[in-house]
């Protein structure tokens, strides 16, 4: 059995009835000597009519939207209704492709998004500033990825340009830049993109999704010795949302790497949760690397060039280095990988060692190791490529914040195909 939407009786005076319920079919609720007939009355607003999202050349449309229309003398089930009211109406989800949506912000490369995606979630946009990671974050998914600025946008400004409504947004998710908190950065508490964050939760303030999930760096929580993350808590409790957080580590969510993330969950309704390690042994680097050089097809994958583009002296210091230690000696931060231990953290401005070839990794390896799926291309040159795989939030460990996310969801609202268009769920 389909589940129900109740809708308030309504006069067949009425002109017009909007809704953007996507996938619906409209039910005539049984009446006395006339059959339970179901009669679908949507269009979907592609390329004819007016589309409620403003669509701009060049772009893709930011999300499908459909439209009921009901106006006198609409026949259904075969009779004229001409100012007649109607009892009752039942609206039936029919397209069980139906999703919460999602608003990525400072999504970089997609990452984040990505493991989302893969949870069963509708990413409506993405927004960067770096163009490069909006090229290889649009190319990955269907979404669009947006070149904007926070800091120079109020929220109203931010949703018109993407064409959205607060009310089109059920999760917001997003890292606001680390570089002020990280220890591969100066953990300056006045640097500037530190003010990013502020950007970040007013976009919550206004949007008022259901659900938000914000990563960072593990440090995070020292910075200004933890007033500055309780600042954020305390601003969006007063929002009204009920808050979990904690530090995941990569390994124990299938991510061939030492990484680990601070998140803090925000749900408007219920209890919201993180996940629990899924467990298993650790996967090392030897599993999640062994058979890329056979894959000559994959994007991003020059492993011959890098091979060929080290000179003798950098091989014979990486024959003297042991694993685990980096053969410049300068750092812990670019080493000779263990092949059977979880890989280093995966930075942004340098890359680590291959274990058993005198070279760097790969983008496509260092990629491979954020779990990224085989065939995900990275745009622009290899630095920035290496940038957007080091910045990026592991697909697989969204992943499980998503489903924990969607979840939660489920668990308020009994189901996820979420709205908020004055419908009431009906047994």
């Amino acid at each position: 059995m389909y589940p129900r939407y109740a809708l308030r009786p309504l006069s067949m005076s009425l002109p017009l009835i909007l809704t953007h319920l996507r996938g619906l079919v409209v039910e005539r609720g049984p009446q006395v000597g006339a059959p339970d007939l179901r009669q679908s009355t949507f269009r979907e607003l592609s390329g004819e009519g007016e589309t409620p999202h403003s669509e701009r050349p060049g772009r893709k449309s930011v999300r499908g939207c459909y439209q009921v229309c009901y106006t006198k003398g609409v026949t259904i089930s075969g009779e004229s209704k001409s100012g007649d009211s109607c009892t009752e109406f039942r609206y039936v989800r029919m397209d069980t492709k139906s999703k919460p949506t999602v608003l990525d912000l400072f999504c970089g490369a997609g990452g984040f998004s990505c493991g989302f995606e893969q949870a069963g979630f509708e990413i409506l946009a993405g927004l960067d500033k770096n163009e490069a990671a909006l090229e290889t974050y649009s190319q990955n998914h269907d979404a669009e990825g947006y070149k904007i600025n926070l800091r120079e946008l109020t929220p109203e400004e931010v949703f018109d340009e993407l064409g959205l409504r607060p009310r089109d947004v059920d999760v917001v998710i997003g890292g606001p830049p680390c570089q002020g908190h990280s220890p591969q950065g100066k953990q300056n508490p006045d640097d500037e993109r530190n003010e990013l964050m502020g950007d970040y939760l007013s976009i919550i303030d206004y949007a008022s999704p259901r659900a938000f999930v914000m990563e960072n760096v593990s440090e995070i929580q020292d910075t200004w010795d933890g007033e500055f993350i309780q600042q954020v808590i305390d601003r969006v409790e007063e929002m009204g949302y009920n808050l979990t957080s904690g530090v995941l580590h990569g390994g124990d969510y299938h991510v061939p790497q030492t990484r680990d993330r601070f998140i803090l969950v925000g749900l408007r309704d219920g209890v919201p949760t993180i996940p629990e390690p899924v467990g298993g042994d650790p996967i090392p680097v030897w599993a999640a690397l062994s058979g890329l050089p056979l894959m000559d097809h994959l994007p991003n994958n020059d492993w011959e060039k890098q091979l060929e583009a080290h000179r003798d002296g950098f091989r014979e210091k990486y024959d003297a280095a042991d694993v685990g230690a980096d053969p410049y000696a300068n750092s812990d931060q670019q080493v000779r990988l263990a092949p059977m231990r979880p890989a280093r953290t995966v930075v942004a401005d340098n890359s680590h060692c291959h274990p058993t070839q005198p070279r760097y990794l790969t983008v496509r390896e260092a990629a491979c190791l954020q779990t990224f799926p085989l065939e995900y291309r990275f745009y622009g040159g290899v630095v920035k490529q290496r940038e957007q795989v080091g910045n990026a939030v592991p697909p697989k460990m969204a992943k499980y914040i998503a489903e924990e996310v969607r979840e939660s969801l489920t668990n308020v609202t009994g189901q996820t195909t979420l709205t908020d268009h004055g419908f009431a769920l009906s047994d």
